[in-house]
């Protein structure tokens, strides 16, 4: 290969990077009070959470493009009108309890969800998958576990998919 035609590929990489784009998570870090808190009957259990649908966006590609095979799960919950705090003053542990969803798509910590609306929000991960003719279905089980600022945390919630 001609040292200018190499040059030339070589000055497309960061253009390339650039311009792929995932789609935004929409959630951070949750990050916990710790102010002390009396604990007793009175204070607020946690409600369940509740996993409205879940949406996977497979890689239709059989040849890479600029993201390479980018797929994408987008989870919406809803958090119950009887709750002791709003949805964005809360984190959730979400977990793979089984299955072959690609590893690491969620964090091992809590997170919260930054944009939402009112009691629902949706959480989004993206990953690169196989070309379309080496994906295999997607068969999971995910578990949501609300937690407060004081690390109070609320019941599982359990979603299988498909």
């Amino acid at each position: 290969m001609s040292r200018t035609l190499r040059a030339s590929l070589l000055s497309m990489l960061p253009l390339t990077g650039l311009a792929c784009t995932p789609p935004p998570t929409n959630f951070a870090e949750f990050m916990p009070t710790y102010s002390t808190v009396r604990v007793d009957e009175n204070f607020p259990q946690l409600p369940a959470v509740q996993v409205e649908s879940v949406d996977i966006k497979r890689s239709v590609r059989a040849k890479p493009d600029l993201c390479g095979f980018l797929s994408t799960l987008t989870i919406r919950i809803h958090w119950p009108a009887a709750r002791p705090f709003p949805l964005d003053q809360m984190g959730f542990y979400i977990r793979v309890a089984s299955g072959n969803l690609p590893p690491g798509l969620f964090p091992r910590e809590p997170i919260t969800l930054v944009h939402t609306d009112g009691s629902k929000a949706d959480i989004r991960v993206s990953w690169q998958d196989d070309p379309v003719t080496m994906q295999k279905p997607l068969s999971f089980t995910l578990e949501f576990i609300p937690i407060d600022r004081w690390l109070h945390l609320g019941p599982v919630t359990t979603k299988k998919v498909p």
